[in-house]
């Protein structure tokens, strides 16, 4: 006989149902660390202000490469090339999610974002938990998976550049060449000059050398 009044097994973490609630990403991609202590003139302890800035980075196109540029639509060539531009006021969108533009009478041309978004960029809108008047966007990367094996939120934090990302946007991943040359450079000179050489003053010129041409900030730079 079985004993119907049993509790079912537990499930493996990260299956079923409930294996990834909407509060279990809120925090997770942003983590400005654990506060300060210090001492107060009274020789009691006190929490310490944060040394640098603990809010999250402003969502911005130059700064998250996953989401779409529609600064301005285009129609591509074969190559990829921009042969056609329309400002983001003559674009509509279509039933099918597809945007056109009206040229002529009732001919629709289909155009996309100056950078459209990655294909394995994932929005849903959640209520916050236990907060149903304020609304939550989650972002997650379905390229990629955390330890736990949920999809990587991408949520609070900036992304420049990405090789995963589908289709690709060359002058992001210009900014991963320029690293790696820079950090290549880096390490002839230092096998060059054994002990004699200046990590310090190594970093500041890779620094320079991978910011060239980036106007929204370099490989260690934060954006202005």
């Amino acid at each position: 006989m079985t004993d119907d009044s049993a509790p079912p097994p537990d499930e493996p973490k990260g299956v079923g149902l409930d294996s990834h609630r909407s509060d279990e990403a809120i925090y997770e991609p942003f983590n400005p660390g654990p506060l300060g202590i210090g001492m107060a003139e009274d020789g009691l302890p006190t929490i310490e202000p944060p040394a640098a800035d603990t809010h999250a980075p402003p969502l911005h196109p130059k700064t998250m490469v996953c989401i779409a540029d529609k600064s301005s639509f285009v129609v591509r060539d074969e190559w990829g090339e921009v042969v056609r531009s329309y400002s983001p006021e003559r674009v509509q969108r279509a039933s099918d999610g597809r945007y056109y533009v009206k040229v002529w009478w009732f001919f629709r041309r289909v155009v996309e974002p100056l950078r459209p978004q990655c294909k394995f960029l994932r929005r849903q809108m959640t209520d916050f938990q236990d907060a149903s008047t304020n609304q939550l966007v989650e972002r997650l990367c379905t390229a990629r998976r955390d330890s736990e094996s949920f999809f990587l939120s991408v949520r609070d934090q900036q992304m420049h550049a990405c090789e995963l990302r589908m289709p690709r946007h060359a002058e992001s991943e210009e900014r991963l060449d320029r690293f790696d040359d820079a950090k290549i450079k880096l390490g002839e000179e230092r096998y060059q000059e054994g002990g004699d050489f200046d990590v310090d003053a190594a970093l500041a010129r890779t620094e320079e050398e991978a910011d060239k041409g980036m106007s929204y900030g370099g490989i260690f730079k934060s954006s202005k």
